[in-house]
């Protein structure tokens, strides 16, 4: 329950609302809803879902030291691609977590591993 707390509040920071665009905002009920029925399936499964979470956990940590990475000097773009890499990540999480729901765009750990080198590879 500790990750999912912890979640749902890098999701949904205090200042969420300056933070997102409208487009962002949108998408956040179904991340939300994503959280919820990994909660319940949790409970009932939870072996299923801690494998499923230590799968997540790899880009999730990949996700934070990019973030800790940022300084003055990181480009625009390079801060834009991880904030994309943020929300990619938050759709893998509906793939693995909530199909049902089903993602905005395709996404797979193949894609998040192309997109981590991508923005590796920037200034």
């Amino acid at each position: 329950m500790k990750r999912l707390r912890n979640d749902l509040a890098t999701l949904v920071p205090e200042t969420f609302m300056a933070l997102y665009s409208d487009a962002q905002l949108d998408r956040m009920v179904r991340y939300l809803k994503a959280i919820g029925i990994r909660a319940q399936r949790g409970i009932l499964n939870l072996e299923k879902d801690q494998e499923r979470t230590s799968e997540l956990m790899i880009h999730s940590e990949r996700l934070n030291d990019l973030v800790k990475s940022i300084s003055p000097m990181t480009t625009a773009e390079k801060q834009g691609a991880i904030e994309d890499f943020f929300w990619l990540l938050e759709e893998y999480k509906v793939s693995i977590f909530a199909q049902e729901l089903k993602t905005s765009i395709p996404v797979s750990r193949k894609r998040l591993d192309e997109k981590l080198k991508e923005i590796q590879r920037m200034v």
